[in-house]
């Protein structure tokens, strides 16, 4: 069966259900429109529904098919290209997340769908030199082969992935969600832009030359760190932040055997739901 919401243009958002995948296959025809077509029929019925057609412009085809995602490029302001997916909640409030050295965007892929159904956009990118964004302007390449000064332009990603839901959703309200050296991007760009909240997942006080300390004490916002006592560095540097933290509102959720960063999502799933609580009461 079909559900769908109705606007004045026909169709504004179709959702499509399929309880009985077998009768239907997605086509298209010669000017690029996509439609389903009911193709066989279940027993006792007429062959007069084969006539029916639902038609649908291309986007929202993409739509249906990946859940919202939305690939996207940008530039960071030293021309650095950054790759990142982004779902649309249709909702003034965002989410970047920064993955884990050394991840990529797809890391977060369960988690932003969540934070899309809980009415949240967020925008997962690849940082440089990882996945499908650049390394250095105009070239691809891998963090592997950073030296300090590429380490120190990180903070550049998060500046313009901010930029871009800036520009697209103005007036959107940020929270900014990282993991390893993305929490440490997360609280950095924190408390030289004071975004709504910061989520830091394994952070640590040096990573990489990016370092936290002062970032904790200048963020006067809404912060989560949650980190693993088998992960000894980040939960020590976590117990750190927590205590110097200039926070108006600060949590520190602490696991016994939870992994490293995102990995934690695996260890303990209550993890995405304590998150979109923290985010449900200080948004």
């Amino acid at each position: 069966y079909f559900t769908g919401s109705f606007g004045s243009k026909f169709l504004m958002e179709f959702e499509i259900v399929f309880k009985l995948q077998r009768y239907f296959r997605l086509d298209y025809d010669r000017s690029g429109n996509f439609y389903f077509k009911l193709f066989q029929f279940p027993a006792g019925s007429d062959s007069y529904f084969n006539r029916y057609y639902i038609f649908c412009n291309f986007s929202i085809i993409q739509k249906i098919m990946a859940n919202g995602k939305k690939i996207i490029n940008f530039q960071t302001k030293d021309g650095v290209k950054i790759t990142g997916d982004f779902l649309d909640a249709q909702s003034k409030k965002s989410v970047i997340l920064l993955h884990i050295l050394p991840g990529n965007r797809q890391d977060w892929d369960e988690f932003a769908q969540i934070l899309q159904k809980n009415g949240y956009n967020a925008l997962a990118i690849d940082e440089r030199g990882h996945g499908d964004s650049q390394a250095w302007l105009g070239e691809m390449g891998s963090w592997q082969e950073f030296v300090q000064a590429d380490y120190d332009k990180m903070i550049y990603d998060v500046e313009a992935s901010a930029d871009w839901l800036k520009n697209k959703i103005p007036e959107t309200e940020l929270a900014v969600m990282g993991g390893s050296i993305g929490a440490n991007l997360s609280l950095l760009y924190g408390a030289k832009t004071q975004p709504k909240i910061v989520v830091a997942l394994s952070p640590g006080l040096n990573y990489k030359g990016i370092k936290t300390e002062i970032a904790s004490r200048n963020f006067r916002k809404n912060l989560l760190l949650v980190a693993s006592k088998d992960d000894n560095y980040p939960f020590e540097s976590s117990q750190r932040l927590f205590e110097i933290s200039s926070a108006v509102k600060k949590e520190f959720i602490k696991y016994e055997d939870a992994g490293h960063g995102t990995r934690m999502f695996v260890s303990e799933p209550e993890l995405k739901q304590r998150i979109l609580d923290f985010l449900a009461n200080n948004f």
